[in-house]
């Protein structure tokens, strides 16, 4: 939603589940899910996240 970020290209929209949270609400989901995020609407400032990944020990990156 900047002159610097990239539409995926490909993607089936119609199937998108959007989830409205509020503030001080977490969400987890796998990484193999394709997500976005639209503008902040609530205050005009940068939404703010935290991400953690978890990777084994034994996994193998190709």
């Amino acid at each position: 939603h900047e002159s610097w970020t990239e539409e995926t290209e490909g993607i089936d929209t119609s199937r998108q589940i959007p989830v409205i949270m509020e503030k001080g609400d977490i969400l987890f989901f796998s990484e193999l899910l394709i997500h976005s995020s639209n503008k902040n609407r609530s205050k005009e400032r940068w939404r703010r996240s935290y991400v953690c990944h978890y990777i084994r020990e034994d996994s193998n990156v190709l």
